[in-house]
């Protein structure tokens, strides 16, 4: 698996409202997304800090199949593990991140340095797209709208 995730820049946001005493984690990934094995799978990452103090974050992917983990590893934030986010505080993270397998879990967990707890994480299902089978399959699909955007382009004609 290969992960970079870049901080662009730092976004303030008052934390108060939120509700985990000691972080949380936000992304832009549906639950379900088709994903091809081996290409690239961009995404924004958000942590926050709520606390009125500063904390030490790290990012864990883990990869798994039904109870079975297949990889679990640590994301690299400009070329550290670990990184800091100020009190009441919001980073906004950039990535890129490459996989082997497909109709797999992924997930992206946030551990807290000072508890060395996981203190929230995001999913989501990465579904391999199925192919159709044959041509026939491909006419059958296509083949009615084809002929109903002829059949109106001609009524259309017809009218004027």
């Amino acid at each position: 698996m290969t992960m970079s995730m870049a901080i662009p820049q730092e976004d303030t946001l008052m934390a108060a409202a939120l509700s985990s005493a000691k972080g949380d984690l936000f992304w832009d990934m549906f639950p379900y997304v088709y994903y091809i094995p081996g290409s690239e799978m961009f995404c924004s990452i958000f942590v926050v800090n709520p606390g009125d103090e500063d904390r030490e974050y790290l990012l864990m992917a883990r990869v798994s199949s039904s109870e079975t983990v297949i990889s679990e590893d640590a994301l690299k934030v400009n070329g550290n593990a670990w990184f800091a986010v100020d009190a009441e505080e919001k980073v906004s993270l950039q990535g890129c991140l490459v996989l082997e397998e497909s109709d797999v879990t992924l997930d992206i967990l946030l551990y807290e340095k000072e508890s060395g707890e996981v203190v929230d994480q995001v999913t989501t299902h990465l579904v391999e797209p199925k192919p159709i089978a044959d041509a026939n399959q491909l006419l059958a699909a296509v083949l009615p709208m084809l002929l109903l955007g002829s059949l109106g382009s001609m009524a259309g004609g017809v009218i004027d």
